[in-house]
């Protein structure tokens, strides 16, 4: 009896699949469900409590990507419910999550995904805080964005993204952009590898820019900055708010061959934090002389700089032609703060 048990056994245990092609193998596999998929889904429907983190590595040699990928989107909506802030797909290949009605997507400290590993036709509005960049980095795909606010604290800020600069491989993928914004470390990276003084392409949806966290000290960023306004025919609101970590200063700088430039349908600028330094007060006389439409601009000084030195800088903004007859230079107490990236900037 125990011998018939054995034989019984040994039956049941043999792997017929293994000894087929591996084409066929493969085509076998694709159409039988695997088996952690049922052990993931039961943990995931049993458990009452938030998922903060949700991690999946997998071998790609075992496992076909596009059926892990399918997955992984019937996962997604389950654990956008469940509080999830960090999702973590560990895999050589490249995920892709078809997400086509999604219209807003907000990354925060997703690291391991990148936007273009959304296929999100109807995506309009993507906000991402992250502590690093890479060159995986992209905006492929993405073109219809509409709002795009990127917070970057951390290492990746001298990242290269490919031969062209950084400013012109961002932009160029967002043809339908109107309100772009940039704070911390972003304006740096977008500075990387130099700037052109306009696109090869403008930005004409391009209404609202929010710029944060940038180095007026620095020539790189300065020209960068500029090169996003030239290229912005119809921006109609400009927010700037400096950053300094020394006393540098870019000492006779002055904004040249910009004389065929007119922001014609600018009518705010607010700068914060403003210090009086040379690449400021030339931003400054650049937008009053080339703003024919300007209504308002806001000025708000840094609390370290003496009332002397303000009223010195205040007077010389006041000699600077002005394009626009009805413009106000107010100077504000309290610095303007940006809402598009929450308490993260």
């Amino acid at each position: 009896m125990a011998k018939s048990s054995t034989r019984k056994f040994r039956r049941v245990k043999k792997d017929i699949i293994t000894e087929l092609p591996q084409n066929i193998q493969e085509s076998i596999l694709e159409l039988i469900a695997y088996k952690f998929v049922s052990v993931i889904n039961r943990i995931l429907l049993l458990h009452n409590g938030k998922i903060l983190k949700f991690s999946l590595s997998y071998p790609d040699e075992d496992c076909n990507a596009e059926i892990i990928h399918d997955y992984v989107d019937q996962w997604i909506p389950f654990l956008a419910r469940k509080d999830l802030e960090v999702i973590d797909v560990d895999t050589s290949e490249q995920s892709i999550f078809d997400c086509p009605v999604l219209e807003k997507l907000t990354l925060v400290l997703c690291e391991s995904i990148f936007p273009n590993n959304f296929r999100a036709p109807k995506l309009r509005c993507l906000h991402q805080f992250s502590l690093r960049i890479t060159k995986k980095y992209s905006l492929a795909g993405l073109e219809n964005l509409t709002e795009y606010p990127f917070a970057l604290d951390g290492d990746g800020a001298r990242v290269k993204l490919t031969k062209t600069c950084n400013v012109v491989e961002i932009l160029s993928r967002l043809p339908k952009i109107e309100k772009f914004c940039g704070a911390m470390d972003y304006m740096q990276f977008l500075a990387e590898g130099g700037s052109p003084n306009r696109l090869a392409k403008p930005l004409d949806y391009l209404k609202t820019l929010n710029i944060s966290g940038i180095y007026l000290t620095e020539l790189s960023q300065v020209s960068c900055l500029l090169c996003v306004i030239q290229s912005a025919p119809n921006l109609c609101t400009l927010n700037i708010s400096a950053e300094y970590i020394d006393e540098g200063d870019l000492e006779n700088y002055s904004i040249e061959g910009s004389e065929d430039c007119a922001i014609d349908h600018l009518e705010s600028v607010t700068f914060s934090n403003f210090k009086g330094m040379r690449a400021e007060l030339e931003l400054v006389r650049f937008l009053l002389g080339r703003s024919p439409l300007l209504k308002t601009m806001s000025i708000h000084f840094g609390g370290a700089m003496e009332k002397d030195v303000a009223a010195t800088v205040a007077e010389e903004v006041f000699q600077y032609f002005t394009a626009s007859s009805r413009v106000q230079i107010r100077y504000l107490e309290r610095r303007v703060d940006f809402e598009d990236f929450g308490a993260f900037c």
